[in-house]
């Protein structure tokens, strides 16, 4: 069902908004605990115990609510999609594969949280490297399609060209965005 009432496509990119930053919450919270337990590998166990605490707030007060929130508003944005087009449908399996990589890197990054306690990381800390390298790649995947593809993929009744994403702003809106 797309929404055609004004205030109603308000209300729905007031939600967009509200998914994209608390998606981009939930990645930054991913990269940044990556990388603090790829640098305490380095460090002795008692330190290791400490920031064990801090990052297992994090996750719980930061990550945690933030993915649940991304979610839930994504989920509303999905009942506003035309399926009609077999771009949106594209395009949602596109995020939810991504999604479905970003909630294995949570979980395992939750398990080394909660392991972290009861033994120290040994070595190099490697693996925490590469769910850096995953979950920043995911993010680097999502915007280049978001912003660079996205646009200029329409369903079949335009052109790739610069002025792709203005022409579909004003099939959306009905007129030129520079008048509004």
């Amino acid at each position: 069902k797309i929404i055609k009432n004004s205030s109603l496509r308000e209300i729905m990119a007031t939600i967009k908004l509200l998914h994209v930053l608390f998606v981009f919450i939930w990645i930054g919270n991913l990269l940044a605990t990556t990388r603090i337990l790829g640098y305490l590998a380095k460090q002795g166990e008692i330190v290791q115990q400490q920031v064990a605490g801090i990052l297992r707030r994090m996750r719980l007060l930061v990550g945690l609510p933030s993915m649940f929130l991304a979610w839930i508003f994504g989920a509303i944005l999905i009942t506003d999609l035309d399926f009609t087009s077999g771009y949106s449908f594209l395009w949602l399996h596109v995020k939810m594969s991504v999604v479905l990589i970003l909630m294995v890197c949570e979980n395992a990054i939750g398990k080394d949280i909660n392991n972290l306690t009861q033994r120290p990381i040994k070595g190099r800390g490697v693996r925490f490297k590469v769910q850096h390298g995953v979950v920043g790649l995911s993010l680097i995947m999502v915007l280049v399609c978001l912003y660079l593809v996205r646009p200029y993929v329409g369903t079949g009744d335009q052109k790739a060209s610069i002025s792709a994403p203005i022409k579909q702003q004003e099939k959306l809106l009905g007129k030129n965005p520079a008048e509004v």
